[in-house]
Order: C-alpha cells, then sequence, then structure tokens
C-alpha cells in the first residue's frame, strides 16, 4: 500500500514540491494541460512519469471537479483507456490532453448495474489516499430511454428486411407491417394460396388495415374533435356505427343507449411518437381507442409487454380494479408520427360498460388459470394475460389452426367445443390441409406470447 501511494503522488503546483529535491527525480515529473469543456483556459497538472492512469483522472476530480466515472481522456485522437504508467501513453512535457464528459447510466434491463467512481475519506485528505468503489448507476433521462428504443427496434426493422430478400418473410413487427413499404410479390404455391387458419387471418395486417378504412370512411377523427355540444345527428350515426363496428364493444353485447352516449361524449386525442398516454402507478379516470398509430403497453413489475395497433382499446383494467391504478405504462410508438385516440370518461365506462366487459375478463381469466402450467401464476399477473387476450368466434366447421402452420399465440378455449380432424386424402388438398383443428360452434381466445410454437 505504501508503494501504491507513492505512485499516486501527484502535484498541481507551478514548481516542483521540496519532496523532490534530488535533480534526477525532478526531471521524472513533468506538466500535463488538459482542455476542459466549458473552460477557454486551459487546466495544468504536475504529474509523475511513473504514476498511474487513474491517480491523474483521480487529481482531475479533486482539482477541477470532473466526476471520474465521467471522464473520457484523448491523447492525439486516441482514448487513453487502462491503468498504465503515464510514461506508457506516450505523455510528456507539456501535452495536452482533451477531456470529454460522458455520462454513464445503466443499461436498459440490467437492475444492478454498477460503475467505479473514486472517494475520498474526508475534504482535506491527501491526494494518493483516494479509494476505488462501485456505486449503482443511474437511471437515463427519459430522452436516452427512447434513443435507444428507437436505435434498437430501427436495427431490428434493417436486419427484418434484410432477411425478407432472403426468405421473403417477415418476423419483427409483423403486426404492424401495414406502414412498412410494399414487399416485392413472390409467385406462391398451392398450399401458400390456400386460406390460413382463422387464428392467423384474425391478426394480419388486412384486418388493420380494414379498421384503418373504416375509420377514414365514417369520419371519426374529424367527428371527434367537434364539441361534444355541436355533434350533428350525422356525427353521432357514424360514431355508433364505429364503435360497433369494434370487437372489444360488440363482444360485451352492449345495448344501442350505450353505443349513442359513447358516440355523444367521447373525445379526441392526439399523441406524438415518443410520448406517454399515461404511466404505470398513476390514478386512471378514462379509457382510450386507439384509432390510427401503435401504442406500446408495458409494466415493468410483471415483464407484461404488448403492442396495440388500430381499432384496440386499452386502460380499462384501473377502472375495473378497485385500486384505480395505472398497471402499465402506455407509450405512442414510432410507427407514425402522430397517435390518435379516442377517449372515454371513466364515469360513463364504470356505469354502462364496465358490467358487461367484467364479465368477459373474468372468464378469461378463469380459463387461463385453469391451465396446468399456469397454475403458479399470481392473480395480477393472470389479469395480465386475460387483458393481452384477443376475442374472436369460430363458425362450426372452419379450421382454427391448421398443422404445419407456425404460430405465436396460444389459443385457449372459453366455450364450445374443438376437435382435431384428419381428412381424407383428395386431390388438390395439401398435407398441411388434411390435418387441422376444427371449430364446432366454439367462442375461444388468443393470448399472444413471446415464443413462436408450431402445431405437428
Amino acid at each position: 500500500m505504501a508503494g501504491a501511494a507513492q505512485r499516486r503522488r501527484i502535484s498541481t503546483r507551478s514548481t516542483p514540491l521540496p519532496l523532490w529535491s534530488n535533480p534526477h527525480t525532478r526531471e521524472l515529473c513533468f506538466d500535463v494541460y488538459f482542455h476542459l469543456p466549458g473552460r477557454s483556459a486551459l487546466g495544468r497538472l504536475s504529474v509523475h512519469r511513473s504514476q498511474s492512469l487513474t491517480c491523474m483522472r483521480a487529481a482531475l476530480q479533486r482539482h477541477f471537479g470532473v466526476p471520474f466515472e465521467h471522464q473520457q481522456l484523448f491523447l492525439h485522437d486516441e482514448q487513453l483507456e487502462g491503468d498504465d504508467d503515464l510514461i506508457d501513453y506516450g505523455l510528456q512535457d507539456k501535452s495536452v490532453v482533451i477531456v470529454r464528459i460522458s455520462p454513464r447510466f445503466r443499461r436498459i434491463g440490467d437492475v444492478f448495474s454498477t460503475i467505479r467512481t473514486i472517494r475520498f475519506p474526508s475534504p482535506i485528505s491527501r491526494l494518493e489516499d483516494f479509494q476505488i468503489v462501485e456505486i449503482p448507476a443511474k437511471l437515463p433521462p427519459l430522452r436516452i430511454v427512447l434513443q435507444r428504443i428507437f436505435h434498437a427496434v430501427s436495427y431490428l426493422t434493417l436486419l427484418d428486411r434484410k432477411q425478407e430478400q432472403r426468405t421473403h418473410r417477415r418476423v419483427w413487427r409483423t403486426h404492424v407491417t401495414f406502414w412498412d413499404r410494399e414487399t416485392v410479390s413472390v409467385p406462391l404455391t398451392l398450399d401458400d394460396k390456400r386460406p390460413s387458419s382463422y387464428g392467423l387471418q384474425a391478426s394480419s395486417t388486412d384486418h388493420v388495415s380494414s379498421l384503418l378504412a373504416l375509420a377514414k370512411v365514417h369520419g371519426v377523427q374529424a367527428r371527434l374533435h367537434r364539441p361534444t355540444s355541436h355533434r350533428s345527428s350525422g356525427d353521432l350515426r357514424n360514431l355508433k356505427k364505429w364503435f360497433a363496428s369494434l370487437k372489444y364493444f360488440s363482444d360485451a353485447q352492449l345495448p344501442d343507449s350505450v353505443f349513442q352516449e359513447l358516440a355523444r361524449t367521447s373525445t379526441y386525442l392526439r399523441v406524438q411518437s415518443g410520448d406517454f398516454v399515461f404511466r404505470q402507478g398513476e390514478t386512471g379516470d378514462c379509457f382510450y381507442v386507439l384509432i390510427t398509430g401503435c401504442v406500446s403497453l408495458a409494466a415493468y413489475s410483471t415483464g407484461f409487454f404488448r403492442t396495440l395497433t388500430p381499432g384496440s382499446c386499452f386502460g380499462e383494467i384501473s377502472l375495473i380494479e378497485p385500486q384505480g391504478l395505472r398497471t402499465a405504462t402506455a407509450c405512442a410508438t414510432f410507427c407514425t408520427t402522430w397517435t390518435e385516440l379516442a377517449v372515454v370518461s371513466g364515469d360513463l365506462y364504470r356505469r354502462a360498460i364496465k358490467p358487461y366487459k367484467q364479465v368477459v375478463l373474468r372468464a378469461t381469466e378463469k380459463a387461463i388459470a385453469s391451465i396446468p402450467r399456469l397454475h403458479a401464476l399470481p392473480p395480477h399477473i393472470v389479469t395480465h394475460l386475460a387483458y393481452a387476450a384477443k376475442s374472436l368466434t369460430a363458425r362450426e366447421g372452419r379450421p382454427i389452426i391448421c398443422r404445419g402452420e407456425e404460430i405465436s399465440v396460444l389459443v385457449v378455449l372459453i366455450q364450445g367445443r374443438v376437435k382435431p380432424q384428419r381428412s381424407s386424402d383428395k386431390k388438390g388438398h395439401s398435407p398441411r390441409q388434411r390435418h387441422s383443428l376444427h371449430g364446432m360452434s366454439s367462442h375461444w381466445k388468443l393470448v399472444s406470447c413471446s415464443v413462436s410454437v408450431k402445431t405437428r
């Protein structure tokens, strides 16, 4: 420790300390100049050639107030890293070192990120008495988080487009590709030309595109933007038709009076990409219907994540649960410049919609909890899964899942019956068609999963 302390000795005096009385020792010391951010004059430190880079960085913090963990030092456009002797970096008398300040933050998804810094026992401690310690990294500001997410999404999208050129398939953002450029048409085989199963058709981009077209036909944005007292009978009629076309409301079998009140009292909200609709933990007092754009829902306590597309509804859990708090954060994604929403008041939802939708939500929770592998899930996780479920109804005899299809959803039967069916080998039937799961007047749900499942 004594030897290490000797190597850490640094002086900021313009003349050598009396300690260096030996001429040979004095020759081992030299001055280093620093170009500091926000300062016109160069800073100067007198250092010893055998001192380490960490010692010099500690002196920068002590004398110039530049935090150790934020320092980036450059000599001749090369960054100085490590903890070797100063002479090994090519530093000599009157060298000029560029100092850049680069704050370090916690990485996304890493709860235990730490960074190295230095501490002095007291303000009057000697310079060589510093200690290197590990401290928790701070959370990055919202601007940095959004930049990281945007770069990650852009990178994954670029990889997906390059893969598409080779495989003619999209993996990343398959549910929002209607905002991407049109893909090159590829000749399809007989197997690919046949209609896919109902489970995949219901989540296709064509379905989302039809919802966008429906909102445009009814002029939803312009009609919602008008004050509620100035809406004409034509406005109310078109808004009623649009609300009734959304599966969220049609599944609840709401009476006509509720649709009339939705059309009369709902308001318009436009959110810029990257902005929050609401944050987890806030008190919720309204319900949202997505008109255009995409919204990402994320719950930091449970790992829940879901991307909503036009026609989706969200925000009802805080209106159903007694706590009344938002259980996830909703943020407008970068799919479009603006995200447009229809806002339903919490009072109307609790009074007119909650009694119908609560029955559907509880039935879905019960079905999910009945799955053996999901018995151990906490109740709030089951609620999130039920909330993320998409309700679909299959007609009798319609294939739900066909053999050989790659799916990314879990099919949970809520009501009715299904059975596997293997049709006879007839001309024009592919092997993928001969073994499928058919519905028998069934009502079933889709719950999004993060894994890809292939039925066999």
